[in-house]
């Protein structure tokens, strides 16, 4: 045969003729390039994980597959143990660019520990993911920070699918520590979590970062994003878009937010408000965008922030072409 994409989508195939199906994918040449099984069930007593790893023990783990590019698992009842049994034998899979894993709710952060291994340099075997989708998978913020980890040994993967989960602030510092040195990602979704504007804060920061390569000694922040890093240049994700819409709260102005800031904290002679320098009274002149940012990166204050201001002061900072892009932020 020559069949190169296959779509069994929607066939309520559940364990059913999964042994065969393991072993025509374990065979190095075949010429299966895409997989659709989708809404199969055929997490129902890991049936599609066990019998690929079943399949790879009677290989003898000594044959890659050489074709598969595509593989779509999406809402079919998947457990943290399918899908790490299944990122095992996936490691073999040097072809394969695109894996598909959305809506397995049950996958949970122990499954993305697991999975964590197939995008972890040293532990990926021949795969090179570029494209991951792992929304509505019951991600929290331990499973976040598992990928996140896993992606600073990844120099591959461009687009990752996290939206619709359970992420929280307590996973950006890991996440902002990714954007401001991968090197290869793209395309973030972290829409539909629960980041708030705390969350923001620490991406914006990880996105400066990934621009300047001396912002981190030059901030006084205490995130714990910086937690252990040095201060000398970085590696960055070059172009990234990052999609966090749905999950910010009502904006509200930053303007307030920085003066509460500059008052609590204190600001550098380059960061304060201008003034006119014969009365030393307050300046009709706009501080920079620089002094803004660095301004808003530091202040403590949990008041949400405009968004769409901040996106501004990114772009106007670090100009439109390579600085990483927010997209579909609500209106403000």
């Amino acid at each position: 045969t020559r069949l190169k994409r296959l779509n069994l989508a929607w066939n309520g195939i559940r364990h059913t003729g999964m042994e065969e199906l393991a072993a025509v994918l374990m065979k190095p040449n075949h010429p299966l390039e895409e997989l659709d099984l989708r809404d199969n069930l055929l997490g129902k007593q890991e049936a599609f994980p066990r019998a690929l790893a079943e399949a790879d023990m009677a290989a003898q783990a000594i044959l890659n597959n050489h074709r598969l590019r595509l593989l779509h698992l999406g809402n079919n009842g998947l457990t943290a143990t399918g899908v790490s049994m299944l990122a095992a034998v996936l490691s073999r899979f040097e072809a394969l660019q695109e894996l598909f894993l959305y809506h397995n709710a049950d996958i949970g952060d122990d499954g993305m520990e697991g999975l964590a291994r197939l995008l972890n340099g040293r532990t990926a075997g021949v795969c090179r993911l570029k494209t991951l989708g792992i929304a509505a998978c019951g991600v929290g913020d331990r499973g976040g920070r598992a990928i996140a980890a896993a992606l600073a040994k990844n120099e591959w993967l461009e687009t990752l699918d996290m939206s619709c989960n359970a992420l929280t602030r307590k996973a950006t510092p890991s996440l902002a520590e990714v954007l401001s040195m991968n090197k290869s990602l793209q395309h973030l979704n972290l829409s539909m979590n629960f980041l708030c504007s705390s969350g923001l804060r620490d991406l914006a920061r990880g996105l400066a970062e990934a621009q300047d390569p001396f912002a981190r000694t030059r901030s006084n922040t205490s995130s714990s994003s910086s937690a252990g890093a040095g201060g000398g240049p970085r590696s960055s994700c070059s172009g990234a878009e990052v999609d966090v819409s749905a999950q910010l709260p009502p904006p509200a102005s930053l303007a307030k937010a920085s003066r509460s800031a500059s008052k609590d904290q204190g600001l550098d002679a380059e960061e304060a408000e201008p003034t006119n320098p014969t009365n030393g009274e307050p300046s009709d002149q706009q501080p920079s965008a620089a002094a803004r940012l660095n301004r808003y990166l530091r202040a403590g204050s949990t008041e949400p922030c405009d968004p769409t201001e901040l996106v501004a002061m990114l772009r106007s900072e670090f100009g439109e072409g390579p600085v990483a892009r927010f997209i579909g932020l609500p209106s403000c």
